[in-house]
């Protein structure tokens, strides 16, 4: 989910905060700039921009490792370690909605969008451990997790600058739905083909339809403290 909400991060910032301040083809409209700019999101993405700390994103190298230690008892106690992360596809995103909704404000732009990857592919190595009255055992292999027909579907409120008035975002409403996801885990055993099978129906019902309200404020609350009240940021991805 980090990935896909910096990709999105980097797609609004660049309209919101490139909006007010760069002319325009006298035809062209808010949802215009918006899919010429998400663009320039998209190259900034491939390539990296070192000097605002984004990295590149095909694919996205996630430097942080899942690990969880458990005791169950004074003779059993374990570890599960999660490394070597990718996630693949990033750029690969269409833009299919972007469409104005009647506002009673000249200085509001309210849209609503929806932002569809294909599929989007995870990997990562893992790795258990057990130690079970001092007797170490232990197994590793890989998962690769595919999310097929993603999309981001919400509602994107923002207000212009003015007079006596800073631009913000008044609004960010974001739903997230998958239409199906396979699951490989490898290195299981016998019980290889059940896990992976019980598990990709498990995460397609899981991820079908995810409505999180605090997700949405806190992509609201990110583009405005780390790209509108930065513009210089958005000066680096747009020179780029």
């Amino acid at each position: 989910m980090y990935s896909l909400k910096t990709v999105f991060i980097l797609a609004l910032a660049v309209f919101a905060s490139a909006n007010p301040h760069l002319g325009r083809l006298e035809q062209e409209t808010d949802a215009d700039l918006f899919r010429k700019f998400i663009e320039c999101a998209r190259i900034a993405i491939i390539t990296g921009i070192p000097e605002i700390g984004v990295p590149s994103h095909d694919p996205l190298e996630i430097i942080e490792e899942i690990n969880y230690d458990f005791t169950l008892s004074p003779s059993l106690r374990g570890s599960f370690s999660l490394n070597n992360m990718v996630i693949e596809d990033i750029p690969n995103w269409e833009v299919r909605q972007f469409d104005p909704l009647i506002s009673n404000e000249e200085f509001e732009d309210i849209f609503n969008y929806t932002i569809y990857w294909p599929k989007m592919v995870f990997k990562g190595d893992w790795e258990f451990s057990l130690h079970f009255i001092g007797i170490p055992l232990g197994n590793k292999g890989t998962i690769t997790v595919e999310m097929d027909h993603v999309n981001f579907v919400g509602i994107f409120d923002f207000i212009k600058p003015g007079p006596n008035r800073a631009e913000t975002i008044k609004a960010l409403e974001l739903d997230v739905t998958t239409q199906e996801v396979q699951l490989e885990i490898t290195n299981l055993g016998e019980l290889g083909d059940n896990v992976n099978d019980v598990g990709g129906k498990l995460l397609s019902d899981l991820m079908k339809d995810i409505h999180n309200e605090a997700l949405s404020e806190g992509l609201r609350n990110k583009l405005i403290n780390d790209w509108i009240l930065k513009p210089e940021r958005i000066d680096v991805l747009i020179d780029n």
